[in-house]
């Protein structure tokens, strides 16, 4: 079956990741022409070479659903004659234009901030004794135009979400250009009022602060292991994001409106985001069991760790943090080379809530050629959870070279772009059609059928592997990935309620995964247990969610100033269900 996906940049307000691979069902475009003019009619601003582009995904492998240990080759797509050369000549003309924008990007910035600087000049200081967080009071009055207030925002945010590390180089003037007129704004308090809350994901400084985070994991890097002369600009220009971060910080809680007595109420999903989100990536001073240790004991002395590290800074917004499907990553510290990865199962699959690993080794010739992967979670070699991963832990996909099709463009694919592919091309809602042999089954009876019976038995190897097994090594402290213990935990709590209602689901159309739903269930109320004693009450938190149980629903004291009420809206069964004496601090009203 051909399918295709298109890189873009994510222009939402709802998650902190700059680069998302989008998986369409639709008929595949004919070319990366065609691909950019469909993803511009959606709202694109401009194509991201740094996460790759258009490609096939090259779907292989043998086997079926009675067939799990099938190691043999399938008859999948192989891809079109010329689709490496068309995907490489709209790589070209993508980027072509996106230096194009770049330049008018920049343009702008320096008018505006031209025109700011002179305005300023104008005007006397402001007097201590105003009250800029007064409503009535208009403190950009006669500094900034009403019209090109939110250009200011939105461009300077824009820039913020979309810099990686690895455009530091080929991006410079755009940057620069928007720290000067940020410096501008930080240099008077009342300018200051267009940064907005650093806690706000819509505003300038939640992006400017995650800019310096990126610079300060840079900056530590090269302060623990030293630079060389080509890291001095590096070094210049992170510490002056870091010093216009800090001073727009400091500023910014001077023009905050102050805030009034509200009930403010949020959603899983956001909740989800902001405990998992900052989690995204991390380095580790060792992984003892990584698979591609013993095969490669030693760095490769070609690697570029330079150019690899910025590449992996950006991962920490550039991972997709969503409550349907996340993606983390580990990497060990003097082991740039080797990095293990966690991807969480994609609502609404067979693979829904579990918690996938794959080992990742970048060779010395790595962007020129593509990384080596292993599929870690196979139930010791019994399970093969797709046509794409096989129980002996291979990965089948053209972009890694283990299949035919578009594969691997030197200097220009990435990481990213295979981790991604994995998480939206491959655990899929029917991971039967990846077989290329079955792809003409689609939508008949007779495929239908085997699709559901293929579900099944994922959704047994999924309950096994993926989730009851990975809790069980949590509470035992045997726990093979302790790198990810954090992860895991807060995955599998955060989600506890969906999770439980999921896997009913599942039990009542196979009654044969009855007695292991009911294990896991009982699993993750240890994990709750044990965790809610560790921790103070959130109730008695001030700026967390207070989670209220049904049996104390209505008996609650008056919320405090900015306290959270949190609800599930998601389940239709918690209302049935007898209220605990005893709440626990997972627990959640349902109001549905």
């Amino acid at each position: 079956m051909k399918q295709d996906f298109v890189t873009k940049r994510s222009c939402g307000t709802n998650k902190p990741n700059n680069y998302q691979l989008q998986y369409q069902h639709r008929k595949p475009a004919a070319n990366k022409e065609e691909a950019m003019s469909s993803y511009k009619k959606k709202g694109g601003s401009s194509w991201n070479p740094f996460a790759g582009g258009v490609g096939s995904g090259g779907f292989g492998g043998g086997g079926g659903p009675n067939n799990n240990n099938n190691n043999n080759g399938g008859v999948g797509y192989a891809g079109g004659k010329d689709d490496q050369r068309k995907l490489v000549a709209g790589r070209k003309k993508a980027i072509k234009e996106s230096k194009k924008e770049d330049k008018s990007t920049t343009k702008s910035l320096k008018m505006m901030n031209k025109s700011i600087q002179k305005n300023l000049a104008k005007h006397c200081g402001l007097d201590d004794e105003i009250d800029l967080s007064h409503s009535s009071y208009d403190a950009l009055a006669g500094l900034v135009d009403t019209d090109d207030r939110g250009q200011v925002k939105t461009i300077l945010a824009d820039v913020f979400r979309n810099q990686v590390p690895t455009d530091w180089d080929t991006r410079k003037a755009l940057y620069t250009a928007a720290l000067d007129l940020t410096n501008t704004l930080v240099s008077d308090v009342r300018l200051a009022v267009l940064l907005g809350d650093e806690e706000d994901q819509e505003t300038v400084l939640y992006w400017l602060k995650d800019f310096s985070q990126q610079c300060s994991a840079f900056m530590k890097r090269h302060e623990d292991n030293g630079w060389s002369k080509e890291d001095e600009g590096d070094v210049l220009f992170a510490t002056r994001v870091k010093e216009v971060a800090d001073k727009a910080i400091k500023i910014s809680k001077r023009c905050l409106k102050k805030p009034e007595e509200e009930l403010v109420m949020i959603d899983f999903s956001t909740r989800y985001q902001g405990a998992l989100g900052p989690l995204r990536f991390d380095t580790v001073d060792s992984m003892n069991n990584h698979y591609f240790l013993k095969k490669v004991p030693n760095a490769p002395s070609t690697l570029n760790t330079r150019q690899l590290f910025k590449e992996l800074t950006a991962y920490r917004t550039a991972l997709p943090v969503e409550y349907g499907s996340s993606c983390f990553c580990r990497v060990i510290n003097d082991r740039l080379d080797l990095l293990r990865v966690m991807i969480t199962g994609p609502d609404e699959t067979p693979y829904a809530n579990g918690c996938f690993f794959f080992d990742v080794n970048l060779t010395g010739t790595y962007p020129k050629t593509s990384p080596a992967v292993q599929f870690l979670t196979t139930g010791g070699g019994k399970y093969r959870f797709n046509p794409n991963l096989y129980n002996c832990g291979k990965v089948c996909l053209s972009l890694l070279g283990t299949w035919q099709g578009p594969g691997w463009v030197s200097g220009q694919s990435t990481l990213l772009q295979v981790l991604i592919s994995i998480q939206s091309l491959i655990l899929v809602p029917d991971p039967y059609y990846n077989e290329p042999g079955w792809a003409h089954l689609m939508n008949t009876p007779q495929g239908n059928s085997a699709s559901n019976k293929y579900n099944r038995n994922i959704r047994h190897y999924t309950l096994s592997a993926a989730i009851e097994s990975h809790l069980s090594s949590i509470l035992n402290k045997t726990n093979p990935y302790p790198e990810f213990e954090s992860v895991m935990k807060k995955h599998f709590l955060e989600k506890r309620f969906l999770i439980e209602n999921e896997l009913r689901t599942w039990a009542n159309e196979d009654r044969s995964l009855s007695s292991r739903v009911t294990n896991i269930c009982n699993l993750l109320a240890q994990l709750a247990g044990g965790e809610s004693k560790k921790t103070t009450s959130r109730s008695k938190r001030k700026s967390e969610p207070i989670v209220l149980d049904g049996a104390d629903y209505g008996k609650q004291k008056k919320s405090k100033k900015n306290e959270t009420i949190e609800i599930d809206l998601l389940s239709d069964d918690e209302g049935d269900k007898k209220p605990s004496a005893k709440p626990s601090s997972n627990d959640v009203v349902d109001l549905t």
